[in-house]
């Protein structure tokens, strides 16, 4: 609908799927092959057999008393036996014999007809026209360059109009998927061999339906009305695979051993089956198809009515389905996650698959269902590439902005769920560290810069480790001072006890490496302490537009630095406030140190020692 032709026969093979899925269908039992098999011709001889033969098997259809037979070939060559098949074919007028057009003037010239016999040709079939406008002629899509009919005294045989085409136009991928019911050719319409058939069963002649363009639109058939486009094609509800109508054998026919009751009052293609006399055709239900077998479920359709609906209702559907679809994933997907818009996705392209087949099951309507499935394709594939384009962006943006202050796993629950981080000047609690080397300025001035800038670097290295073994976040360091905190970026409804246990284990790895440390830098002793604090406080990316930190400021930052300062005085190594302790208490020990008025505060502070549970 969308994308012609590629997309045409992409949809087409979607139906395709859609017959094998649905399986074989019951047929109206009216419709049966007399089949030129294997069989026939080992018991009659090589084919094309004497018109004495088909005289004989006209005669034998009649007395089994079928309903109307038509002939799926063309006697095209004049013979001695003509005369004999004439005389057959005038007993009954329930004979339809079979032409067909030359669709190029490739076929026309290799034909090599005599002006005579092109007359004779256009002239045996002219009885059986139907009534069509000019403009119809103009579009019917399929032009014919000539006629071949059967040789004249055996067309005179039967009424002026008990002759039809068999032409087969396969779509451009080679599929027969539509039959064609009727053919312009020199300002006249033609039916073909189905639709004769059909009509004589049924007991009414074919009227065209042309709309208010004289464009073809359809047969009426008696009550019923055949749907064809434009064109003057059937698209052919197929009832199965290969032989899901009765074959019997010519040779059965002709000896009497066919059952009478397969024959009687039925519909009877003449048709070749046997292997190297009849062309096999794909079509959506079998790639190896018998042509005659095309024609009969044509027939069957017509007698059954249950046609397939394909019209200007299912396309101006399909086209309302394709906007919907790009609306709809366009506005959903957004709102989701990778796999979660991925799962969306894939059941809604799921549905609409199964939507499209349970239209086509159920109510027998064909939709372009191939349009809005390769454009949900599109939509998904398009939201994902920009996601994956504009979110990468923005995660390298948020690693190069916290990849030396936060751990490596806060950094990837930040990438993977950037919803999390809130940028800016954010008002919230948050935990604040602060922890300095007891004494270092003084035994700094007695070491060699490259000493001095080693132990720290080693410092740093292990003490920043531990920060970020909880998850706090490397706020800078000052000198031999370090500066942490916990709950932001990444929210921790827990960072006071976070902030606490990294403030332990911190003592505990100075245990570890002071002996290390003091032999490797020549120094005497190396002594930290600590300030804890719990508050609220601003926090966000500070600074120029060309260069900033992510940082936290405010008094209770402030609070945090007074508390690491007092260590010396009170001789511990980390000291909480009363805030903090509230927070964590139950999990840590603490000793009360007493009250302390802080610079900056006018109330006095509460102070805690943090100890182990152990040596409380």
């Amino acid at each position: 609908m969308v994308f012609s032709p590629v997309f045409q026969t992409l949809n087409a093979k979607l139906v395709d799927v859609y017959f094998r899925i649905r399986g074989p269908v019951a047929t109206q039992n009216d419709v049966v092959i007399a089949a030129i098999d294997e069989k026939s011709v080992n018991a009659l001889g090589r084919w094309p057999w004497p018109r004495s033969i088909m005289a004989k098997l006209v005669e034998k259809l009649s007395a089994y008393g079928v309903k109307a037979a038509g002939f799926d070939i063309t006697f095209s060559e004049p013979t001695a036996e003509d005369a004999k098949l004439a005389a057959a074919l005038k007993q009954s007028d329930h004979f339809y014999l079979g032409y067909f057009f030359y669709s190029t003037p490739e076929e026309m010239q290799e034909a090599h007809l005599t002006q005579k016999e092109t007359d004779e040709n256009d002239r045996s079939i002219f009885g059986s026209r139907l009534s069509v406008s000019s403009r119809q002629t103009e579009i019917s899509g399929h032009t014919v360059y000539g006629v071949q009919a059967s040789v004249p005294p055996i067309a005179a045989a039967v009424p002026a109009n008990h002759q039809g085409f068999f032409n087969i136009f396969p779509d451009a991928d080679g599929v027969i998927r539509r039959g064609l019911l009727a053919l312009a050719y020199q300002g006249n319409l033609y039916p073909s061999l189905g639709l004769q058939l059909a009509s004589h069963t049924d007991g009414f002649s074919p009227i065209p339906l042309l709309n208010t363009a004289g464009v073809l639109e359809g047969f009426s058939l008696g009550n019923s009305k055949i749907p064809v486009n434009k064109q003057g094609e059937l698209f052919i509800n197929y009832r199965g695979g290969a032989k899901k109508f009765p074959h019997i054998s010519v040779a059965d026919i002709l000896s009497g051993r066919a059952d009478p009751l397969l024959l009687k009052n039925k519909t009877v293609l003449i048709g070749a089956s046997a292997v190297g006399i009849y062309d096999m055709r794909v079509t959506p239900m079998d790639a190896n198809f018998p042509g005659v077998e095309i024609g009969a479920n044509v027939i069957d359709n017509i007698l059954s009515g249950d046609f397939l609906i394909e019209n200007e209702t299912t396309r101006a559907a399909s086209f309302l389905l394709l906007l919907f679809t790009g609306l709809f994933l366009g506005l959903i997907l957004p709102r989701f996650g990778p796999l979660n818009s991925l799962f969306v996705f894939l059941v809604f392209f799921a549905l609409l698959l199964l939507g499209g087949y349970y239209a086509f099951a159920q109510y027998r309507l064909v939709l372009d269902n191939f349009d809005p499935a390769f454009n949900s394709i599109l939509v998904f594939g398009g939201i994902t590439l920009y996601r994956y384009f504009t979110e990468e962006k923005e995660k390298r943006k948020i690693k190069k902005t916290f990849q030396h202050y936060l751990s490596p796993a806060v950094i990837k629950h930040l990438l993977d769920h950037p919803e999390q981080l809130h940028l800016g000047g954010d008002r919230k609690k948050l935990t604040v560290l602060f922890s300095d080397i007891r004494g270092f300025t003084s035994a700094s001035e007695k070491m060699d810069p490259e000493k001095m800038v080693a132990l720290l670097n080693d410092y740093f290295t292990v003490m920043t480790d531990v920060v970020f073994q909880y998850e706090g976040t490397l706020d800078k360091y000052m000198g031999d001072a370090i500066m942490a905190v916990f709950g932001a970026p990444l929210e921790q409804k827990d960072h006071a006890l976070r902030a606490s246990l990294t403030a332990l284990e911190m003592i505990d790895k100075l245990k570890l490496h002071k002996k290390d440390w003091c032999q490797k830098y020549g120094i005497q002793d190396l002594n930290i302490g600590i300030g804890l604090h719990t508050g609220v406080m601003v926090v966000g990316n500070m600074g120029s537009k060309k260069r900033f930190n992510y940082t936290v400021i405010g008094d209770n930052v402030n609070l945090a630095s007074r508390l690491e300062g007092l260590n010396k005085d009170y001789g511990t190594q980390i000291i909480i406030s009363e805030e903090h302790y509230e927070k964590v208490k139950g999990h840590v020990a603490a000793k009360r140190l007493g009250e302390v008025k802080v610079k900056g505060k006018e109330k006095a502070t509460v102070i805690y020692e943090l100890l182990r549970k152990e040596n409380a």
